[in-house]
């Protein structure tokens, strides 16, 4: 009789279980802090892209993130995204790329920003295979 009465663990509560946990974990990334106004010499490489002088700099208006990139081999796409928090980022310019790049390359993304509101901004590449890879959070304090 008691074999009747079994009820399996409900697989939607595994199932969230599992979101909850990947969602804490891939939230999780370092943070470089950028001064306002400052060069950073901060950089990112690994075998497809080469990203070097990440600079930010804000305004009582808007703030402007720019980085350069040394080389870029097999991307199809290049995404910065911005947020008030290391978990709110949305996407504010997006870049098709088509073709390998061994020479210096520069981006500039500029935005509004509230005064004395820091940002967070992170850059994702996609590659002709589709697999995607994100840099390191880069934080920006806006003056006041």
């Amino acid at each position: 009789m008691d074999e009747l009465n079994y009820k399996p663990y409900p697989m939607k509560k595994i199932f969230a279980g599992a979101i909850v946990c990947l969602t804490y974990l891939s939230c999780t990334k370092n943070v470089a802090e950028i001064e306002a106004g400052e060069a950073s010499m901060r950089k990112y490489k690994d075998a497809n892209i080469s990203i070097v002088n990440v600079q930010g700099s804000a305004t009582a208006a808007n703030s402007t993130f720019t980085f350069n990139t040394e080389y870029e081999t097999g991307l199809a796409e290049l995404e910065v995204f911005k947020g008030a928090t290391e978990q709110t980022l949305c996407r504010i310019s997006h870049y098709d790329l088509c073709k390998n790049s061994n020479g210096l390359k520069s981006y500039r993304v500029t935005d509004t920003i509230s005064p004395g509101i820091t940002s967070f901004y992170l850059v994702k590449y996609k590659l002709q295979n589709g697999e995607v890879f994100y840099t390191p959070l880069y934080k920006l304090k806006a003056t006041k």
